[in-house]
């Protein structure tokens, strides 16, 4: 009998290997109001520990929304990641300490939150 093979795949997971299902927000929370214009901000604590330890997020927006993370501000533009609304648990990208977004639809208004989990 042939042996079940199980597909690799890389599950989200904290520099401990800690599943990011299990992680609960630390109480860090960056909060962006979404519409027509690019608004952002600096994730809470320390800037250069930012980029210097794996971080895991979570993204939650109530409308779908362009995202750009970045070493220090940017402005996001309709030629970033697309975010559509709802919520999703992700590796900060390295080396990056800000976090600006603009809504998809200039006549949608909503929120955008990034939650550091630990």
């Amino acid at each position: 009998m042939a042996e079940a093979r199980i597909p690799e795949f890389e599950v989200a997971a904290d520099e401990f290997g800690r599943d990011a299902g299990g992680l609960g927000p630390s109480g860090a929370y960056l909060n962006i109001d979404l519409s027509a214009v690019a608004a952002g901000g600096f994730l809470p604590g320390d800037r250069d520990d930012m980029q210097n330890h794996l971080w895991m997020i979570r993204i939650t927006a109530t409308k779908d929304c362009y995202i750009q993370f970045s070493l220090g501000a940017a402005t996001a533009t309709n030629d970033d990641m697309l975010f559509q609304a709802g919520t999703e648990a992700q590796k900060l990208p390295t080396g990056t300490n800000y976090v600006s977004a603009i809504a998809f639809n200039p006549a949608d208004t909503g929120k955008l939150q990034i939650a550091l989990l630990g």
